[in-house]
């Protein structure tokens, strides 16, 4: 359920820019989320409904070690529940968790033609660092899109 939520999240935030294909629908699989939950510097949060049990909300907080940074990348809202403010739920919680366990800031990567994801997280406080991270799956972008430009991430930050 988590799995299917994330990747039905992300396809709808990103539809305009890629091609419909298995690499560009799943942001998650199986064994990347395994290896998520296996991994002791990521720690997985799930907002769900009381009354039903129903998630609503995941996300991943990546700490690592040795940096003065955490990070969140797997973050994901159910359709049905966005515009509601459960983003904002669950990122200043992980904002907190890394406040305790004494990062300095908190990092998010989006994808340089996301302009509204960027915008949201401007509105959280985050702002662009100057740092662009190469898209690994630069090939399920769209024709349109595809320029040297938009094989990348931008990373935004926040002080905590």
């Amino acid at each position: 359920m988590i799995i299917k939520l994330i990747n039905d999240s992300y396809w709808f935030q990103q539809e305009p820019y890629f091609i419909d294909s298995s690499e560009s629908r799943e942001r998650m699989s199986i064994q990347k989320w395994d290896d998520i939950l296996l991994d002791p510097y990521q720690k997985v949060y799930v907002l769900q409904e009381t009354a039903t049990l129903t998630t609503v909300g995941v996300i991943v907080l990546e700490i690592p070690p040795y940096e003065e940074y955490a990070k969140f990348g797997v973050f994901a809202i159910s359709k049905t529940h966005q515009g509601k403010k459960i983003g904002k739920i669950l990122i200043n919680y992980v904002e907190q968790l890394a406040r305790r366990l004494l990062k300095k800031t908190m990092r998010i990567e989006v994808f340089v033609f996301a302009h509204h994801l960027e915008t949201y997280y401007q509105k959280l406080g985050y702002v662009y660092t100057g740092r662009k991270n190469s898209f690994f799956h630069g090939e399920c972008i769209k024709p349109e899109y595809r320029d040297e430009t938009s094989r990348y991430l931008k990373e935004l930050e926040k002080k905590l």
